[in-house]
């Protein structure tokens, strides 16, 4: 059952969204993610979960370090994933680097990686990127995105963002808070996906993409 503080948050939530600030709530651009989020009854997956289950699967994973010139010192073809945790000071430059850890991986190879998506104080980085904003850089890359997920706890990560709100009750948790933001977004702002939802409020996502000789 809402408490009522916490009903009004919500309403005033999607009622900015709603009202014109370039986020859609349904419809594209984000549904177009749909293909690619993981199912919304997975558990959160980490980065480390990703690069767990590669090198246990037996894949080499390196991590993508580039020089000044903007290369990664690797071989062609010669890497079976590469990690990223942040893409670069200049934003002029992530294609350059995407560029890069194509040439580097083999036919069969994988880029994943974690990827602020909202501004944060507790970081140094210049900028962020959106989930849908991240295709769009992968566009001409030599890269598909495969699986997406939302960080954790995406909604009261959100809440707690927005100047001058203070989430209700924060005691009770952010699964609560969280849980209550989806039932009231499935039911009213007309998402069909609960993870696609997540993806808007959260402040981190995790990825996985292949290089498109893997796909052809």
């Amino acid at each position: 059952m809402l408490k009522p503080k916490q009903k009004d948050l919500q309403s005033l939530i999607f009622g900015i969204l709603a009202g014109g600030t370039g986020v859609a709530i349904c419809g594209t651009p984000w549904e177009t993610l749909l293909p690619a989020v993981e199912s919304d009854t997975t558990a959160a997956k980490t980065l480390d979960n990703l690069i767990d289950w590669y090198s246990i699967s037996g894949r080499q994973v390196a991590n993508a370090e580039p020089d000044e010139r903007g290369r990664l010192g690797f071989d062609d073809a010669s890497q079976d994933v590469i990690v990223i945790r942040r893409l670069t000071d200049k934003p002029e430059d992530v294609g350059r680097l995407l560029s890069e850890i194509t040439r580097s991986l083999k036919t069969d190879g994988h880029l994943i990686g974690e990827l602020p998506s909202l501004p944060s104080s507790e970081t140094d980085l210049p900028f962020a990127v959106t989930p849908y904003g991240f295709t769009g850089l992968l566009h001409g890359s030599g890269l598909r995105l495969l699986k997406i997920h939302p960080g954790p706890n995406a909604m009261s990560n959100y809440i707690r963002n927005l100047p001058g709100i203070v989430s209700a009750d924060e005691s009770e948790g952010d699964d609560v808070i969280d849980r209550a933001m989806i039932e009231y977004g499935l039911e009213q702002g007309g998402f069909k996906s609960a993870n696609v939802m997540r993806l808007m409020f959260s402040t981190t996502f995790v990825f996985d993409c292949a290089k498109l000789d893997l796909l052809n």
